[in-house]
């Protein structure tokens, strides 16, 4: 049964070392929507550089994937094992970058740290001292954490989502809580504009609960009952009417009952959240 949800998209950000773990975040994700997101009304998108990014010239790699991907993401999770990755020409590093620039957003930010042996050929003592230095950094100026297994990575993933998401991205749907798998409208300001709002407590008020939206020759009308709500309009205000009209109809609470789309009835979801308005 379709539900409302808010997505929340976590950023993925590591170095090219910690690929397992980078698979567990899509994991715990995942398992975190099966488990939550029908009864927290919340869905989780993990977005990466590699799934979300694509071929672009002109500017730095770095700068490419932060205006593509990273700018809209709500929550950030880093992981750090073995290297800091490859200077960026602004950063020491992707990762860096990328964390610095969340936060700059004013986003939340999570670090993790691996602790787990690393093997000879992996270790790089200049990328080694170089990350060292930032969770130094870390250290002096946050909270990280850390763990020695994929498995008890794993485990503090699974609890950090559990706390994090519905402290940082508290539900908009959420007054009052509904039954699981009942559908439930958002509050109308999240969803509805001003016109929009008018036009359904307007219409609930009249006798047969109807809209008219009809184009004349001098330009386009909206009547509701004897209400002449919008008269003559054209180019943008034209525009904002007919997207209200869409904003009620996407929701279920209005419904078209002309042929050619010009008149409207409103129904009872809507006379429901009108009456709450």
């Amino acid at each position: 049964m379709p539900y409302h949800a808010n997505v929340i998209r976590i950023f993925i950000a590591s170095p090219g070392d910690v690929n397992d773990e980078r698979r567990v975040i899509r994991e715990e994700i995942h398992e975190w929507n099966v488990r939550h997101s029908e009864r927290e009304r919340t869905v989780l998108l993990p977005v990466g550089w590699e799934t979300h990014a694509t071929p672009e010239m002109g500017e730095r790699p770095q700068a490419i994937i932060n205006r593509q991907v990273l700018v809209g993401c709500d929550l950030l999770l880093a992981v750090l094992w073995t290297r800091i990755g490859s200077p960026t020409g602004v950063a020491q590093s992707g990762t860096i970058e990328e964390i610095q620039e969340h936060l700059l957003a004013k986003k939340p930010a999570r670090i993790y740290f691996s602790s787990r042996a690393i093997p000879p050929d992996l270790l790089d003592y200049k990328q080694r001292g170089a990350l060292d230095k930032f969770k130094a950094r870390c250290r002096a100026n946050s909270v990280y954490d850390t763990y020695s297994t994929l498995e008890e990575f794993r485990s503090k993933l699974n609890r950090h989502l559990a706390i994090d998401i519905p402290n940082l991205f508290p539900n908009p749907w959420d007054a009052p809580k509904a039954q699981l798998g009942e559908t439930r409208l958002p509050p109308p300001t999240a969803t509805l504009s001003e016109r929009a709002i008018m036009l359904l407590k307007k219409a609930a008020m009249t006798d047969d609960g109807q809209i008219m939206a009809i184009q004349m020759l001098d330009g386009y009308f909206v009547q509701v009952g004897n209400e002449n709500v919008a008269r003559a309009c054209e180019g943008r205000e034209k525009a904002e009417w007919k997207a209200a009209l869409s904003q009620l109809e996407r929701n279920g609470l209005i419904e078209a009952i002309g042929y050619d789309g010009d008149a409207y009835e409103v129904t009872a979801e809507g006379h429901r959240l009108a009456d709450q308005l």
